[in-house]
């Protein structure tokens, strides 16, 4: 785990909130509601992301290298006891993830949940960053927040 990374992606989205908090404190209250979503790159549906990558105009060609990418993945586990005794599990196809190392990683993922603010009431903020989402409601007085 890459702790600078960790703490510098968590800066950038401190950043961005704090912006958006300076311009609506003023006037409103709020309530934050901040996901971090665990193994999120892990849980990319592959089917729905290139159907989404279609849905946004993602040329035929661009889509074709991401399905290689994304389809027919194997992995497996091995364990390795005190140079002694190696095990290791069989080969299984990977079905959904974003492969690690794949410098598009975060735009995928971003694309594979961009939708989300669209679909929630427009009372409510999301932003998103990576794989954290932040959900904020606004509301003049207290008692509207509950």
């Amino acid at each position: 785990m890459d702790l600078g990374r960790i703490g510098q992606q968590n800066m950038q989205l401190i950043h961005v909130l704090m912006e958006y908090f300076r311009l609506e404190i003023v006037n409103y209250k709020f309530v934050g509601i901040f996901c971090d979503l665990a193994k999120a790159f892990d849980h990319v549906n592959h089917d729905i992301l290139i159907e989404k990558l279609n849905y946004y105009g993602v040329n035929e060609t661009s889509i074709d290298w991401i399905k290689s990418c994304l389809h027919n993945r194997r992995q497996r586990v091995d364990i390795n006891v005190n140079n002694v005794q190696n095990y290791s599990s069989p080969w299984e196809i990977v079905k959904q993830g974003v492969p690690q190392g794949l410098v598009l990683r975060p735009l995928l993922f971003i694309i594979y949940i961009n939708d989300l603010p669209r679909d929630i009431n427009h009372f409510i903020n999301v932003v998103l960053f990576a794989d954290d989402t932040s959900i904020l409601i606004t509301e003049k007085n207290y008692e509207n927040l509950t």
